[in-house]
């Protein structure tokens, strides 16, 4: 059967030829409160072609020809604001409107969106009562303890549903009927099973049935919901589309003024909010009120379109933010914990909406910076570590790994010492000294045995010797006793040794260069080689230490020259 399909893109035009039941002076309020073209509210921009259309089919269901429309749009593009707004247009008494909103937390709810419908209505007598029995009645067979019972529970209740149709029929023969369900994505089985048997009853019925759906969100696919649009020759599907760059245009020049709202402005808010109505106004918000462009206001909105979605939603999104973005579906759905297919339907969504770019990037760094400091601290860094070894098991750069391990600030993860000892090295060979001193410092905190941990600590004091002297003093006594245990090699023996002369740590001084002439006399290891440069270069540097000028006199006499200074004495 055939199916109009209502596209909602730049439209400036008038609304048309007024529907029936519709306020008389619709046409005469364009000029005031800041409306704008068309008569739509300020922050209704390309609207102006649905709300006419919505019209024209309440006009047609007035005279008898009964409509399905079916306003289709995703994530904060103002389904229910434009659905309000065609609502409260409406003429007092010129039409009997029944409404409903369906949502997440009620969607298991059954006959939760019938009930909704029934008990807002005002219904004379002895109509109230029989619609009262129809629904007690069809709760009734079917529902046990707060759940539908196993079963052909459709069957049960076709025989009420039917009823209560005829009921609606009946009542629109007096007065047309707009019937409005709201979140139809979100319908319980019930209520989307009792609109479905509505829609045959259309065609000679004066009934709008209005619908606001998002079809990105219905995981998995409602082959009944989406067969209502092809059930009858009056239903139709209205597109509700992300702003273009001219609505974006439009709606920044009535809310912000032509002075404010510059060319350069608008298009760095379309670009940062996809055209996203939602999206839109915060920015605008956030630029009204202080003269930024996106910052709180604009995370808050992302958080809320989120929350208000699927339960898996805010998991994939937060898995997209660790991962920092324009990440590969599979990787996404593995960290966040949900099924690749399901990660694959809420990205799409996202990506409709004009939150996320084509390739599953935020559209700003703030986007991610607001879904990341809406979680628990620890919950956080769970997730940077899971991040951390699902990347390093796909052989991503030790950096992109350790910069995981850092956002965590817990290196507990099996490859944190690995990844951190690398990234440093990585860091060190493009210049950035800060990240190479980043990293050790974090693997200093990690499970490595003794040795490992030796060589971490001497790495970092090697860094901050160059550039916090200062603070490379915490390191001495620390390495201290990895010289005593032997865990220091050839160079970095040299380095303790300069570290103490720096810090006049003369005893500890003296105490380090006996031990390893008491080495060198046994033949054994690491950094007896320059004992006797090392020596010469620490009584030189305190000439008037009794101890080191006597152990340096001693060594002198009893080992050969070495062929080589110390490199870190030759440096000093």
């Amino acid at each position: 059967m055939p199916v109009s399909l209502m596209e909602c893109h730049d439209s400036t035009a008038g609304a048309g030829r007024p529907a029936i039941g519709f306020r008389r002076d619709q046409e005469d309020r364009g000029g005031e409160g800041g409306r704008g073209p068309g008569g739509s509210p300020p922050d209704l921009v390309e609207r102006d072609n649905i709300l006419a259309g919505l019209g024209r089919l309440l006009a047609d269901a007035s005279r008898g020809k009964g409509q399905l429309a079916v306003v289709d749009g995703p994530l904060g593009t103002g389904k229910s604001r434009l659905v309000h707004e065609f609502l409260e247009a409406l003429e007092p008494g010129g039409v009997r409107v029944l409404r409903a909103t369906a949502s997440l937390r009620e969607h298991l709810l059954p006959f939760g969106v019938v009930t909704q419908l029934f008990h807002g209505m005002t219904i004379p007598p002895p109509g109230r009562d029989r619609v009262r029995e129809l629904l007690a009645s069809a709760v009734e067979q079917t529902v046990i303890e707060g759940e539908l019972t196993d079963g052909d529970w459709e069957v049960q209740v076709v025989d009420a549903f039917q009823k209560l149709t005829m009921e609606l029929a009946h009542l629109s023969e007096t007065t047309p009927l707009v019937i409005c369900v709201d979140n139809a994505h979100y319908l319980d089985p019930p209520s989307l099973h009792f609109l479905a048997g509505l829609v045959p009853w259309l065609h000679s019925a004066r009934i709008l049935l209005l619908i606001t759906d998002d079809h990105t969100l219905r995981w998995p696919r409602s082959p009944l919901l989406a067969g209502l649009l092809s059930q009858s020759p009056n239903a139709h599907r209205i597109a509700v589309r992300p702003l273009s760059r001219r609505g974006v245009d439009a709606l920044a020049i009535r809310l912000l003024g032509p002075h404010t709202a510059s060319p350069r402005l608008t298009a760095e808010l379309h670009r940062v909010s996809g055209g996203n109505p939602l999206a839109v106004q915060a920015l605008i918000i956030d630029q009204q009120a202080g003269g930024a462009c996106y910052p709180e206001g604009y995370g808050q909105a992302l958080l809320d379109l989120v929350a208000h979605s699927r339960p898996s939603m805010p998991a994939v999104v937060r898995a997209l933010a660790v991962l920092g973005g324009a990440a590969p579906v599979a990787d996404v759905a593995r960290l966040a914990g949900v099924d690749a297919t399901v990660t694959g339907w809420a990205l799409h969504a996202l990506v409709s909406a004009g939150l996320l770019t084509q390739g599953h990037a935020f559209r700003h760094p703030v986007a991610a910076t607001a879904v990341l400091d809406d979680m628990p601290a620890d919950s956080r860094a769970a997730l940077h570590r899971a991040a951390a070894e699902l990347l390093h098991e796909a052989g991503a750069p030790a950096l992109t790994v350790a910069g995981q391990l850092m956002a965590a600030g817990d290196p507990d993860a099996d490859c944190a010492t690995e990844v951190l000892v690398a990234a440093s090295d990585e860091a060190l060979a493009t210049g950035d000294v800060g990240t190479a001193l980043s990293c050790l410092d974090l693997a200093q905190r990690t499970r490595a045995d003794a040795p490992t941990a030796a060589r971490i600590r001497a790495r970092l004091s090697r860094l901050e010797w160059q550039l916090k002297p200062q603070v490379a003093v915490r390191h001495l006594r620390p390495q201290l006793g990895d010289f005593t245990a032997g865990h220091l090699d050839r160079r970095e023996v040299s380095e303790l040794v300069l570290g103490l002369v720096r810090a006049g740590a003369l005893d500890e001084l003296t105490a380090l260069l006996d031990a390893l002439r008491t080495r060198a006399h046994q033949g054994i290891g690491p950094g007896t080689e320059d004992l006797r440069p090392l020596t010469n270069w620490a009584a030189m540097a305190y000439p008037l230490h009794t101890g080191l000028r006597k152990l340096a006199h001693s060594v002198g006499a009893t080992l050969p020259p070495a062929p080589t200074p110390p490199s870190g004495a030759a440096q000093e």
